[in-house]
């Protein structure tokens, strides 16, 4: 699963990084290692080409004055639509106490 967010050229991408991963892995204590174990079976079992299994994973895409920030994460689809908001919930209020480190675009800057 995937969650996008426009940020500013100003933003503290290392901090943000760093703070959505924690985010992130405590959303899903516990439960990243057995999507591990069901991505290997499932590698060795289709035959597929052995790409590494990555749990947290960060693009920055430059969008005219701001740039898109994604992290994508492994969800049990039986709890994606709950985990996705807890984990978009949990990232909000993180930006929103950090003003300084994470900026949001305003106006026509969008």
């Amino acid at each position: 699963m995937d969650i996008p967010f426009d940020l500013t050229y100003e933003t503290d991408f290392d901090f943000v990084k760093s703070q959505v991963e924690e985010i992130i892995r405590n959303r899903l204590k516990g439960k990243l290692e057995t999507i591990r174990e069901r991505y290997e079976k499932a590698i060795r079992q289709y035959e597929v080409k052995d790409e590494p299994f990555i749990d947290v994973n960060f693009n920055l895409i430059p969008s005219g004055s701001w740039i898109e920030f994604r992290v994508t994460f492994p969800v049990d689809p039986k709890e994606q639509t709950i985990v996705v908001t807890e984990i978009t919930e949990d990232i909000l209020q993180m930006f929103n106490k950090h003003p300084n480190k994470v900026r949001f675009p305003k106006g026509r800057s969008r």
